[in-house]
């Protein structure tokens, strides 16, 4: 799993946890022992997917910005992974594993996009 992803979902269900209250990176990153540069890049994909709302300033933080149960995590793997670049694969022998592979990752994601944050809540 990738860092980003794993961030990603440690923020998610931290601020559903933490509903109606604010999340911030600092305290996320204390609970997660995790980078806090890493956790800012994680919950400004979020933002950008609109499941996380960005509230600035001094009282600022993070808060869910829909319900969980309307949380498509299909589509909350695809926002913090973003469009991985297609390999282009010269070796004949690896252009079916590639393909193989690309099969199984949108498999992943129509397996994901059946569930929402509430499943893993």
């Amino acid at each position: 799993m990738s860092v980003l992803l794993d961030l990603g979902i440690r923020l998610l269900v931290l601020a559903a946890d933490r509903a109606p209250d604010k999340l911030t990176i600092r305290e996320t990153a204390e609970i997660c022992a995790a980078s806090h540069a890493h956790l800012a890049k994680a919950a400004n994909r979020l933002v950008k997917g609109g499941f996380l709302c960005s509230l600035r300033g001094r009282r600022g933080g993070l808060k869910l910005a829909l319900p969980p149960e309307a949380i498509d995590l299909g589509a909350v793997v695809q926002s913090l992974l973003g469009s991985q670049p297609a390999c282009h694969v010269r070796d004949e022998v690896l252009v079916g594993w590639r393909r193989v592979q690309e099969e199984a990752a949108s498999a992943y994601i129509r397996h994901l996009a059946e569930r929402t944050l509430s499943d893993i809540l």
